[in-house]
């Protein structure tokens, strides 16, 4: 009985843990969702008849629109994600 006890604590804790590494993942999307905004995609401007800002400002754009396509769908997957670990178990 005692055995059973622990391994079901340590599937609370494990399952708690997944949900607040989502929850952090949400958050994360967030903000850099928010960081990005307020950068309002400056790199634009620069100058690229410099070779390094124009390596710089492909790589910014690239990792930018990539993270625009991608995030929503993590941030769902996420979600619910987060939504099946308060699922009650039915016993």
């Amino acid at each position: 009985e005692n055995i059973n006890y622990q391994f079901a604590k340590r599937k609370v804790m494990r399952i708690r843990i997944i949900r607040y590494l989502l929850i952090l993942l949400c958050i994360l999307i967030v903000i850099i969702f928010i960081a990005l905004a307020a950068m309002h995609s400056e790199y634009l401007n620069w100058n690229y008849n410099n070779p390094e800002l124009a390596v710089a400002g492909t790589i910014l754009h690239g990792v930018e629109s990539l993270f625009v396509r991608i995030a929503p769908l993590i941030f769902i997957g996420a979600i619910v994600g987060i939504v099946f670990t308060y699922k009650k178990d039915k016993v």
